[in-house]
């Protein structure tokens, strides 16, 4: 039912703003030739006028969320994008437009407003309740549905550096696609040759004996993308591991608007599993995960996946994770919506992001995959002044959780501070150098 939906939905996005411009044109045109003036109000040449407000506005619109999501992420939104961002942000507009003439049409004719020979006792208190209820319905309808595109559409921002430009790394640019056909882009990178060393008996130092034999898959958070998000790999290359750094869907330079918040992410990093087990067998001997926010959510459900490649992982590291994409809303919409705005959000917000997206966004629950990752090992990092992911998020999805099993709390960590740290850096490099199952009897 859901996938049925937003392929409505979409359709619905694709055609609008199309037909609404060829229809104002059409009427503007027969207007022209049937001699009738479009000078009034309501005339073709106001239609066409409005329509025009409408396209200006959407452009309005794209360029300012553009510009949010360059700003944030460090890189640059290609032109292609901008124009499909207007395109879309005419269409949310138009369906808005739609809603609110619907509602008109509807509420006049419920209170006797549509018909010009009517009594006109009592016509202004009902006038007045007509733009009452119209305010209401906008309100619990048309603020939900933009809360709702705004969680799930994103436009893509393509980075401005490297690994070479950012960390001094070589690497070469990769492609890879997800089972449902989403193309992704990814960046390979080999470990370095100034890894640490150790010394043997009888010898001078050498390299680690596991040296470049293993990778890591690194999966960003949700609006970030595998430049932003890259200082992940910062102690891993040098210290001996491959990184396979790589866009979700949505994000970056791989394909796709609508970001699932790690619900279909999950094929995106299994497919980037695979990638690496076909293309670098010698170099991906272990493979292991390490990923933030919705690429930590991603990436334990796909390590829980009994797919060959979810079972491939041999242990994960997360960065405030969440355990429940239900309980996650509903702590957000408390925290930064006052009521009835945060109640809007949970009830009609998601399930309208849910329609849009073809599958139900709450439903998704690391804490119900988390068990089964066992019997390999996992690593928590989360910090205790979280205001975007709450701590109690993190903690409730590690008890969930199985031995092998880690945690590291900062009881001063923010969000985006523990991804930064350096402490935390080291610590998840040593968790992959000593990660090991715990035998199968």
């Amino acid at each position: 039912m859901l996938r049925l939906l937003h392929l409505l939905i979409v359709g619905m996005y694709l055609v609008l703003p199309v037909a609404v411009a060829a229809v104002a044109l059409l009427r503007r045109n027969r207007a022209g030739v049937d001699g009738r003036g479009g000078d009034d109000r309501n005339g073709p040449a106001s239609r066409v006028g409005g329509i025009a407000v409408t396209f200006i506005a959407g452009l309005a619109i794209a360029i300012a969320l553009c510009l949010i999501y360059a700003r944030a992420t460090s890189g640059r939104v290609p032109l292609s994008q901008m124009l499909l961002a207007t395109y879309f942000a005419v269409g949310l507009l138009l369906v808005l437009r739609g809603f609110d003439t619907a509602v008109i049409w509807l509420v006049r004719r419920a209170l006797w407003l549509h018909r010009a020979g009517e009594p006109t006792a009592g016509r202004g208190a009902r006038v007045f309740l007509l733009y009452m209820v119209r305010t209401i319905i906008l309100i619990a309808f048309g603020l939900p549905y933009v809360m709702a595109t705004v969680m799930i559409y994103r436009p893509k921002v393509v980075p401005q550096d490297n690994p070479q430009t950012q960390l001094g790394f070589k690497f070469e640019r990769i492609a890879f696609t997800a089972s449902d056909g989403t193309r992704l882009s990814g960046w390979w990178i080999p470990a370095v040759s100034s890894t640490p060393t150790r010394r043997r008996a009888g010898a001078g130092t050498t390299q680690r004996d596991d040296f470049g034999q293993n990778t890591v898959i690194l999966c960003h958070g949700l609006a970030s993308s595998k430049s932003n998000q890259l200082i992940l790999g910062r102690r891993l290359v040098p210290g001996g591991f491959n990184v396979l750094a790589f866009d979700f869907r949505a994000h970056g330079e791989s394909d796709g608007q609508l970001t699932t918040f790690g619900a279909l992410e999950k094929r995106d990093v299994l497919a980037a599993v695979h990638w690496v087990r076909e293309n670098h067998p010698a170099q991906s001997q272990k493979v292991f995960g390490v990923g933030a926010s919705m690429g930590a959510a991603a990436l334990i459900a796909a390590a829980a996946d009994p797919s060959p490649e979810g079972q491939a992982l041999s242990a994960i590291a997360t960065y405030a994770a969440f355990d429940d994409m239900e309980l996650l809303v509903r702590d957000v919409s408390s925290e930064f919506f006052e009521r009835p705005l945060g109640l809007l959000l949970q009830h009609v917000g998601v399930p309208l992001a849910s329609a849009h997206a073809g599958i139900n966004l709450t439903a998704f629950a690391p804490a119900r995959d988390v068990a089964n990752v066992w019997p390999r090992p996992i690593l928590f990092i989360h910090g205790q002044q979280d205001q975007i992911i709450p701590f109690r998020r993190g903690e409730n999805l590690f008890d969930f959780a199985a031995q092998p099993k880690y945690r590291l709390w900062y009881p001063q960590g923010s969000h985006n501070d523990i991804v930064t740290d350096e402490t935390a850096a080291e610590v998840v490099a040593e968790f992959f150098r000593r990660a090991k199952p715990v035998p199968v009897i």
